[in-house]
């Protein structure tokens, strides 16, 4: 139930939690990625769904509200931000004294065809502010088709991939191609030829339910092949998902912290789940419903999630998204999926195993525990094992 702010804006401040503001300018996307959530809608709606002036308005009442501070760094997504070249750059340029940063993922498909002094003229428009990531797979991988949309706009399918090097180089962007389960067994080749390409490469799985179990073992061959690779080569596996990292607040997700405004000026918990039962507030009317903005975040904080709670890996756990479990929970949000967790649980169990990366965190593992609950979940969970390491011993790695 929406309050007036007047009502609850003490509560508001005192259970703040986000440290972003997250800003959905509209639908539409040129590509139509195969594990996109936000595919069923790219072609509905018109290009921009919001205006600068608006968007105005929302951030002022967001932080009237007490919901955030100015000066926090602002997000921009879509659809693809950027489909309307003009309209960004009055973003950045209005906002630029807001914040300390944008951070903007895009597919790269606009500004790859933009000439060096307009990008240059943006980056200075957003006071030097402007970072951004670029959403690509690579050329090995056909997850990211174009869309309706994008064929419409008259967009060339084919990548210049001489030019997003060349701006990914000069303007210090890395590319982020997502791990899908479905095509893991070219998640090396996809590493290696970014990295050939001295291209900065942050990697992350696709954080879906994981349909086939041979993924899972494959994912972990594939992530455990790139890290021993860099091993032997004395690189450092800085490429996110192949480093071992903790999660303080309990998940590897940006709906605890970041406040995400629809282009109705709606906020709900995270943007995959712009749905009714999570909406949060309403920055048009300054109303909030305390009881979702209060509970949705420590019902889905692992810390306080009951199946997760004695998990020995939690600490070191990304792989959960909440709109990915209430997709396959129908409803449900702090319920981990269980072939995610499968993955999760081998994952960190094997690199700790077999390389020094991930070596590292072995004494916060309880390693024994964790190999109880993997040979319940792998009945032929020694076979598994043995696979891996015969794969990656023929490969010269072990």
């Amino acid at each position: 139930m929406l309050i007036p702010i007047e009502e609850c804006r003490d509560d508001v401040v005192k259970y703040r939690r986000r440290t972003s503001v997250e800003f959905i300018v509209g639908t539409k996307c040129q590509n139509a990625c195969k594990y996109c959530y936000r595919v069923s809608c790219q072609n509905d709606g018109e290009l921009l769904g919001t205006t600068v002036e608006r968007m105005r308005m929302m951030y002022e009442n967001a932080i009237d509200m007490g919901m955030i501070d100015r000066g926090t760094g602002i997000e921009i997504f879509g659809g693809d931000p950027i489909t309307d070249y003009s309209f960004f750059k009055s973003v950045v340029e209005h906002f630029r004294d807001d914040t300390t940063q944008f951070l903007v993922p895009t597919n790269g498909r606009i500004i790859e065809n933009i000439k060096d002094a307009e990008i240059d003229a943006l980056i200075e428009a957003s006071g030097n502010k402007l970072s951004l990531s670029l959403s690509v797979d690579g050329p090995q991988d056909m997850n990211r088709p174009m869309s309706q949309f994008g064929h419409m706009s008259g967009v060339p399918e084919e990548r210049n991939w001489d030019r997003l090097f060349s701006l990914a180089k000069k303007y210090h962007w890395g590319f982020h191609p997502m791990l899908h389960f479905p095509t893991a067994s070219l998640w090396f080749d996809t590493w290696k030829w970014f990295f050939d390409h001295d291209a900065h490469v942050y990697l992350l799985e696709v954080r879906h339910p994981i349909d086939d179990p041979k993924n899972i073992v494959e994912g972990v061959y594939q992530l455990a092949k790139i890290i021993l690779t860099c091993e032997k080569m004395n690189i450092k596996p800085a490429f996110n998902t192949t480093s071992p990292s903790r999660t303080p607040r309990g998940l590897g997700c940006s709906a605890l912290t970041s406040l995400c405004i629809n282009t109705d000026g709606r906020v709900y918990f995270c943007h995959r789940l712009m749905q009714e039962r999570y909406l949060i507030a309403d920055l048009v009317t300054k109303q909030v419903d305390m009881r979702k903005y209060i509970m949705l975040g420590a019902g889905y904080d692992f810390k306080n999630s009951a199946t997760c709670m004695r998990c020995p890996i939690k600490k070191y756990c990304m792989t959960v998204c909440v709109g990915a479990a209430d997709e396959y929970w129908q409803g449900a949000v702090s319920l981990p999926i269980p072939s995610t967790c499968k993955y999760a649980l081998l994952k960190l169990f094997y690199l700790i195993n077999r390389t020094n990366t991930w070596g590292a965190i072995r004494p916060s593992i309880d390693l024994d525990h964790t190999k109880c609950i993997l040979q319940a979940a792998f009945p032929n969970f020694n076979d598994v094992i043995a696979d891996l390491d015969g794969r990656l011993k023929t490969d010269g790695l072990l």
